[in-house]
């Protein structure tokens, strides 16, 4: 065996794509390492790579600079994934943006909304395909698309209060209930937090969706976020493979591949009921903002000026539940929650999630679910 091949992965390890694209070219490697890699971050190559001895092979992130023309004209392979220009000759792995789009429309429309916006970047070509995509999914229906766009910022520079004035002023002005689709789950977080500034229950009247499914970001969100997975991983590996057979001087077709996105993983932001009677559905928004803190039937009566009769009535005839079943289911998801992403001692969940008492929690527990809190956290708990 001859001396191992050198290739510089020109990618960001610190988002979510750059992390895996490295799994996928690791796991690749894990079953024939050939190759001597050195990681550089992204921006230009040190002068170091254009010496007389360059690298065999580059899977760049971004690959159109100046220095990758450099090391394409001394023989270099170079690989493009994520990124690219429509107009490069070399080969290009990368998601299909448009296929994002339509896969965020179609999780929104399954909730039953009617009504949609799209929150993304203003001159980025990612985010302009994911609106296109999202976009001829509802025009196919006649369905219109409220977007708004801002400047690109770097996620890692920006914040949750970046935009807030204009994305409140365009979440006021959408009909609602509404979906909307954030280009990315950092644009996503902003959207939640301007509703939560507002008032504006998630997802009683604003449903999101990210992507990329940053799950740290996703389940810090408060609701949780629901976001489209790409199949970075999956791109990564290809991309070393098809960068493993240029070296190897085998003919590869210099074109493009896009990859479908993978699937929608489902969380809070998107968990949400379509109601056709109005007094009901303002109802049920107001027990989802207090349910938490104690709320009781009697209570929403009383709040609404109608009778605990009526109220049961329409619960049964739109949910098929009662109003304290409604309640206590509420209660119980959120428990769930607390058991499995936090270490908080029952008398402390019972305390967050509206229950005087934590062995009543546990015994209304065990009815609705089947098995214990311990027994679920047990089993459920994130690793």
């Amino acid at each position: 065996m001859g001396p191992r091949k050198k290739v510089i992965l020109h990618i960001n390890p610190s988002d979510y794509c750059g992390r895996h694209l490295l799994r996928g070219v690791a796991i690749y490697q894990r079953e024939q390492p050939l190759w001597n890699i050195t990681l550089v971050h992204e921006g230009p190559l040190p002068e170091q790579y254009f010496s007389s001895e360059p690298p065999d092979g580059v899977i760049s992130r971004f690959p159109m600079g100046a220095e990758m023309q450099t090391l394409i004209k001394q023989g270099v392979h170079v690989i493009g994934v994520d990124y690219y220009d429509e107009n490069s000759e070399i080969p290009f792995l990368g998601t299909n943006q448009h296929a994002v789009g339509v896969m965020a429309a179609n999780h929104l429309t399954e909730k039953g909304l009617v009504n949609f916006g799209f929150f993304g970047y203003a001159e980025t070509d990612w985010s302009k395909k994911r609106l296109h995509g999202f976009r001829l999914f509802h025009e196919q229906f006649g369905r219109n698309v409220g977007v708004l766009e801002v400047p690109w910022r770097n996620p890692n520079e920006s914040t949750t209060e970046d935009n807030q004035e204009s994305i409140s002023r365009w979440i006021h002005e959408l009909p609602k209930p509404v979906g909307i689709m954030a280009a990315n789950d950092f644009l996503a977080l902003q959207l939640i937090q301007a509703c939560s500034n507002m008032g504006t229950l998630v997802p009683g009247k604003v449903a999101v969706v990210g992507v990329d499914n940053e799950e740290h970001l996703c389940i810090l969100s408060s609701p949780t976020l629901s976001s489209i997975c790409q199949d970075m991983v999956k791109i990564g590996y290809e991309a070393a493979m098809v960068l493993e057979q240029l070296m190897d001087g085998k003919k590869h077709d210099r074109t493009r591949h896009l990859f479908p996105p993978s699937h929608v993983v489902m969380r809070e932001s998107t968990d949400l009921l379509i109601i056709k009677d109005p007094l009901l559905d303002e109802i049920v928004q107001y027990i989802c903002q207090n349910a938490l803190t104690g709320c009781r039937v009697m209570d929403v009566a009383e709040k609404f000026g109608v009778s605990r009769a009526i109220l049961e009535t329409r619960f049964r005839k739109e949910l098929k539940k009662s109003p304290n079943d409604f309640i206590r289911e509420y209660q119980v998801k959120h428990v769930k929650k607390l058991l499995t992403e936090t270490d908080l001692k029952l008398d402390r969940i019972a305390h967050l999630t509206g229950f005087t008492h934590p062995e009543y929690m546990s015994v209304l527990f065990k009815r609705v679910v089947g098995i214990t809190p311990g027994a679920y956290r047990e089993a459920n708990t994130l690793t």
